[in-house]
């Protein structure tokens, strides 16, 4: 689905941080369409994509992925039928919980 409005492609990287992809400005609300996570890791690490408040209070997990000892590069995009809105002021982020594994976020959706 194409939506009249701003197109938003971004993508952010994090190893053993929440890195944000991004903020949605004042006044906007982002139609998130599709997503991916993908990871490596070389021990046991939890990644997300995932959406927080004003406040960086956690509201849901888009996707949330489980790396093992050694796990080569794999992940998982998403594509919604219905884009997810997201308010302004929210952000989208990426979570990589250790050193030992690393997370790459993508988003594709509108603002308007």
């Amino acid at each position: 689905m194409i939506l009249p409005g701003t197109q938003v492609a971004k993508s952010a990287t994090a190893t053993n941080a929440i890195v944000i992809v991004y903020t949605v400005p004042s006044g906007k609300t982002l139609y998130l369409n599709s997503c991916s996570l993908n990871f490596l890791a070389s021990a046991a690490t939890v990644f997300y994509l995932g959406v927080r408040d004003t406040a960086d209070v956690d509201q849901y997990y888009i996707i949330t992925l489980t790396g093992a000892v050694a796990t080569a590069d794999t992940g998982h995009s998403m594509t919604f039928p219905i884009p997810l809105e997201i308010p302004a002021g929210w952000d989208i982020f990426v979570r990589s919980t250790t050193a030992s594994g690393t997370a790459y976020g993508f988003i594709h959706g509108f603002e308007m």
